[in-house]
């Protein structure tokens, strides 16, 4: 699917949004270190290598929305050990511990009620302020590991098929490999795990 710059904006600044809420719920604590999210722009086709790295730990966060209950991840995007294609020829293709964070407002909803969200411009000007203007907040939902990636969503072929109807709504645009909240191990487990570095 061709996205507008409009709700390219919405996905990109929900998952940072996200970035920097496991920052500000791990940055104090004792035994752990972790830069900023990065924020600086790239071009077409560019990632960063991931979200966060930790004791030599890679981390990669993935947003929903407030009432989302589902990690997703394109299948297209990984392969049968568990690696993110794209970054396969970087050496940043495995990561540790894969995060969900639910993030409140909608911010495709907000890009909606001001006629935003199917554009291709908008002024920094204009959009700013009815960004700020927003109360956010977020969820640390839980976290799933490589491992458990691999055993019991890819070998298992655990995947919402394109065009299937989520919540009765949204179509699938692509197949997904799934995880519900209720499989997901805690947060407080990570920070235990972290903290320990029994990995």
């Amino acid at each position: 699917m061709k996205r507008c710059a409009g709700e390219i904006f919405a996905d990109t600044f929900q998952g940072k949004l996200a970035e920097f809420a496991f920052y500000n719920v791990f940055r104090n604590m004792q035994e752990i270190y972790l830069e900023k999210p990065d924020v600086k722009r790239m071009g077409l086709r560019e990632w960063d290598s991931c979200d966060f790295n930790i004791n030599g730990k890679k981390i990669a966060i993935k947003s929903t929305k407030f009432f989302g209950n589902l990690l997703l991840l394109e299948t297209k995007d990984w392969d049968e050990n568990g690696r993110y294609i794209p970054n396969i020829d970087s050496n940043c293709s495995e990561y540790d511990y894969f995060v969900l964070i639910r993030v409140r407002p909608e911010c495709s909803n907000i890009m909606k009620r001001n006629r935003w969200y199917y554009t291709n411009h908008l002024d920094y000007e204009v959009l700013w302020p009815a960004i700020t203007n927003e109360t956010w907040s977020a969820n640390l939902v839980g976290f799933i590991t490589r491992e458990e990636l691999i055993k019991s969503v890819i070998k298992t072929k655990q995947i919402l098929p394109q065009n299937a109807n989520l919540n009765g709504t949204t179509k699938m645009d692509a197949d997904n490999y799934y995880v519900q909240a209720g499989d997901m191990n805690s947060i407080s487990e990570l920070i235990k795990v972290i903290k320990s570095k029994t990995y």
